[in-house]
């Protein structure tokens, strides 16, 4: 057996009780958070105490065992496989919600189910109402009376449509600020997900892991999951010769190899959905440049197209406009920056570069909008 000194027994003793009451509070830290939103259940990491060297006594048949066990602090307790199964997820929940919720609004305006009564039913009630009226007409061709009711029930089904017309109108204003504000909280999502990657950054270079900082960061992933498909990995960024540390890279599932990115480390895009937009070329890159010129004439059949790379020279037309009938709901990604709005180095060493969000770029409560104000069921940029 290994020759261990005077008090090598009590302090191995002495470590293994604390390494228990270090795993006790640990257990009680995980218990008292059960119900906190995000918090991730915590392990305690032990490791063995040995001892470099021989001892004074050492000989051949000596055994050279640890000599306690240390505390080298803590870990989650987290499954990538169920993080990916929930965030997929949330975007399929994400999706439907935003559709059900705009189509509950035309329902709500369109409700004719019933009898008239009740707001339920009442097109169809005025209908019949000027059927009936024009039946009575038929049967007293000049009769003023008859004559008069035809004119006023015809009256009150136009003065409905009208007032539905314009409730339409509003419903789609309000989704289209919806639309807009629900862009504005995924930047705002994306700008603090950015910051809390520069924060756990520092903390693993002094070796802290900044487990809460983690949690707090996964409850914005999680978030952002509903607005956006993201497909969320973890690689190691080399500080020096010696060290590295792990570094966050978010982008949208299924766009691609190289795929677009949202996150990368300390660097974060923002989505950009201005009121008024240049005008694409809807078969860009197979023909022509990006945008269509100012100097095209879109007037006659076919039109007479010219097309520009530089969108000072492109058309404007409306995006997000409310009260617009032409809203084309174009979204980009702007290059990705850091905290100090320094571009992201790609890895040729060129500046990252804006993205646009094409037809099928987006799966989540963002394209489900999108596509409820194109009227259609689907987005396409194609005019």
């Amino acid at each position: 057996m290994a020759v261990i000194g005077t008090f090598g027994s009590f302090t191995a003793a002495r470590l293994g009780i604390y390494a228990s009451q270090a795993s006790l509070n640990l257990t009680g830290n995980n218990i008292a958070n059960i119900n906190t939103k995000g918090y991730t259940r915590q392990r305690l990491d032990l490791v063995s105490l040995h001892a470099g060297g021989n001892s004074r006594y050492h000989n051949s048949f000596n055994q050279d065992i640890g000599y306690g066990v240390l505390a080298d602090g803590a870990s989650q307790l987290r499954d990538p496989f169920m993080d990916i199964r929930y965030r997929n997820e949330q975007s399929s929940v994400g999706a439907y919600e935003a559709r059900l919720k705009g189509l509950e609004q035309l329902s709500n305006i369109l409700d004719e189910v019933g009898d008239g009564e009740d707001d339920f039913g009442i097109i169809e009630a005025q209908l019949n109402d000027l059927i009936q009226q024009l039946q009575i007409l038929s049967r007293n061709a000049n009769d003023n009376v008859s004559d008069t009711n035809v004119r006023s029930s015809a009256e009150s089904l136009v003065d409905l449509f009208n007032s539905y017309s314009k409730a339409l109108v509003t419903a789609k204003d309000t989704l289209t600020e919806d639309l807009k504000d629900n862009v504005d909280t995924v930047n705002t999502i994306l700008t603090q997900i950015r910051d809390l990657n520069v924060e756990i950054r520092e903390a693993g270079i002094h070796g802290d892991k900044a487990l809460e900082l983690r949690d707090h960061r996964n409850v914005l992933i999680d978030e952002l999951s509903s607005y956006v498909k993201i497909d969320v990995r973890y690689d190691l960024e080399k500080i020096d010769e010696f060290s590295t540390v792990e570094r966050l890279n978010i982008s949208i599932a299924g766009s691609g190899n190289p795929p677009i990115k949202l996150i990368q480390g300390v660097y974060g895009t923002q989505i950009s959905m201005p009121e008024k937009t240049p005008l694409r070329n809807p078969k860009y890159p197979d023909e022509g440049a990006k945008y269509i010129d100012k100097q095209s004439d879109l007037t006659v059949d076919p039109p007479v197209y010219v097309y520009t790379n530089d969108p000072k020279d492109a058309i404007e037309v409306d995006n997000a406009v409310e009260g617009s009938d032409e809203n084309r709901l174009w979204m980009s990604l702007e290059a990705l920056t850091d905290r100090k709005g320094r571009v992201m180095k790609e890895g040729d060493g060129t500046d990252s570069q804006p993205v646009d969000l094409g037809d099928n770029a987006l799966f989540g409560s963002l394209q489900s909008m999108r596509e409820l104000l194109t009227e259609e069921g689907e987005f396409a940029s194609k005019e």
